[in-house]
């Protein structure tokens, strides 16, 4: 395998594939909505409550894959939420989703609470987060589970813990990608905190949830972790 710097060269985009990217992309959406709207809603989803570590505030919602929208939440969202009491419940459509998600707003409207300020402003949401609830909605998504034959992920941390280890097999390619992009920053002279902050978050979030990836990092990775754990010890 060829190299560039320190780190291992990934193949380069054909002409093809850089040309789909550039390319305007008409989504289903556009093309079909009716299709969209039923492929959308025969897809399954998790309704989740995310309690806060430090704080007794909570946000509900619903997503697809709950690990990008914690992501989204918060970058360190292994921190900031304790998935140790987080709860997924698993519906087999987004309708499902919904409905269950409206009735847990409704259980714990008077707890209604503003976003905390370290919550991403872009990932919206803002007007689901909930202060002095995790009891009440902790019972309520369960017996609604159980009534509606819902699986439930509680705590949420195993079923992380399962999704992570999904994409832990594309770790190698993405950490070199960010690794070569942090080094060729450098080199021009550059500021590469934010390439580093990103690269520290990602294998950050699976040594909170005590998965060791290193042997699916490249040697010069894990060597720049090292060095960066024992910078911030």
């Amino acid at each position: 395998m060829t190299t560039v710097g320190n780190w291992p060269a990934v193949a380069p985009l054909g002409n093809v594939e850089c040309m789909i990217r550039g390319a305007r992309k008409h989504t289903l959406a556009e093309r079909d909505p009716e299709q969209h709207i039923r492929m959308c809603d025969s897809t399954a989803a998790f309704v989740y409550v995310l309690p806060c570590r430090y704080e007794d505030i909570l946000k509900v919602g619903f997503s697809r894959d709950p690990l990008l929208r914690m992501q989204s939440l918060h970058p360190r969202f292994f921190e900031f939420f304790d998935v140790d009491r987080a709860l997924l419940v698993a519906t087999e459509t987004v309708s499902d989703a919904r409905t269950l998600e409206s009735e847990l707003f409704q259980e714990a409207a008077l707890h209604s609470a503003p976003a905390p300020l370290l919550v991403a402003a872009a990932a919206g949401g803002h007007t689901e987060w909930y202060r002095g609830a995790y009891p009440l909605l902790r019972e309520t998504a369960a017996r609604k589970a159980a009534s509606g034959g819902y699986a439930v992920h509680m705590p949420a941390a195993a079923w992380l813990r399962e999704r992570m280890e999904r994409q832990a097999q594309q770790l190698y390619e993405s950490t070199t990608h960010l690794a070569r992009a942090i080094e060729s920053a450098r080199a021009c002279g550059l500021t590469a905190d934010l390439l580093e902050v990103r690269l520290r978050n990602l294998l950050d979030a699976y040594a909170a949830l005590n998965l060791d990836v290193t042997p699916r990092l490249p040697p010069a990775v894990l060597a720049w972790y090292h060095r960066d754990r024992a910078a911030r010890a």
